[in-house]
C-alpha cells in the first residue's frame, strides 16, 4: 500500500474534474444540437 500522497490525490481530483467538465460539455452540446426536439 502506497503512502498517502497529496500530489497523487491532487492529480486524481484534476482528472475527475476534467472528466466531469467533458461530460457536462457533451451534455450541453447535445441539448444545443437537439434544441426543440423533445
Amino acid at each position: 500500500m502506497q503512502a498517502f500522497s497529496p500530489y497523487l490525490w491532487y492529480n486524481e481530483v484534476i482528472l475527475l474534474r476534467d472528466n466531469l467538465t467533458t461530460g457536462v460539455e457533451m451534455l450541453v452540446q447535445e441539448k444545443i444540437l437537439n434544441k426543440g426536439v423533445p
